[in-house]
């Protein structure tokens, strides 16, 4: 079987979990799933979010690989928010001003459901 045959029920599981996660963040823009390689695994907005998602972990864990596991960056555009455990990470964009504790904990709550298999 191909490695994306195989990856087809993650990456429907990982798309519903997007969905279910900008139901419930109204100030949410877009989000991308990845696996603990770093391998992206779904996205709302379909694009590659591969590459920023590289440069804003090594941005977080600065001489130590794997030590950032949440980011929060604000910008005059918008923020960008990053949750990640030993399993998957999230990265998102909201809108300025977000409350950065509930986008955190939202994140974390999507990835805890795709650890779980859960379907919300």
């Amino acid at each position: 079987m191909s490695e994306s045959r195989r990856r087809a029920p993650e990456a429907e599981r990982a798309s519903a979990i997007l969905d279910r996660l900008a139901a419930r963040s109204p100030d949410l823009i877009d989000a991308a799933i990845f696996d603990a390689d770093g391998v992206q695994i779904a996205s709302s907005d379909g694009t590659d979010w591969t590459d920023g998602a590289q440069e804003l972990w090594a941005a977080a864990d600065g001489d130590e690989p794997g030590a950032g596991t949440q980011v929060h960056v604000g910008t005059e555009d918008g923020e960008v928010f990053a949750v990640r455990n030993g399993t998957a990470s999230i990265l998102s964009t909201s809108r300025r001003f977000a409350l950065a504790s509930l986008m955190l904990t939202d994140l974390r709550t999507a990835l805890r459901e795709l650890e779980s298999g859960g379907t919300g």
